[in-house]
């Protein structure tokens, strides 16, 4: 059996509104240093409140986020991103192309925000005959 090991996380328990569980409770588990969810438990409100004056082994459902980068730490950046003009059936190989070059080291770029208008660089200087430049948020796991 592997020994067990503590690190720092934090807990979210909300209520879900809208959506096919109107009516559950959410609680999150989440890893402090890669701030991503380990797991995500839902319970119906009658069942959270019972479990939480004594009473164990109430029914939920869960979610287990196996891919979670556990205990590694998270970092961020922006880069000016140009994304050249196309047809859009060709819109997302243009957008991987023009995140390749800055995908290196474990960096992984928000495809989304390439063909977001509200993160253009410079509204003037962001739209140009043959593209735009975009500010991209890129995002890396690296151990501590």
């Amino acid at each position: 059996m592997t020994k067990p090991f503590i690190l720092p996380g934090k807990l979210t328990i909300s209520r879900t509104s809208g959506g096919i569980d109107d009516d559950s409770i959410r609680i999150e588990l989440i890893d402090e240093s890669s701030s991503c969810v380990l797991v995500e438990i839902r319970c119906s409100p009658e069942t959270l409140g019972i479990a939480l004056t004594g009473m164990g082994r109430n029914p939920c459902t869960f979610e287990f986020f196996v891919d979670c980068p556990v205990g590694k730490k998270r970092e961020v950046k922006h880069e000016k991103v140009f994304v050249p003009n196309g047809p859009h059936a060709e819109k997302e190989s243009r957008i991987a192309a023009a995140l390749a070059p800055h995908e290196i080291d474990g960096w992984l770029g928000f495809a989304r925000e390439a063909d977001n208008p509200h993160r253009w660089v410079n509204r003037q200087e962001a739209t140009k005959p043959d593209g735009h430049w975009y500010n991209v948020g890129f995002i890396r796991f690296v151990e501590k």
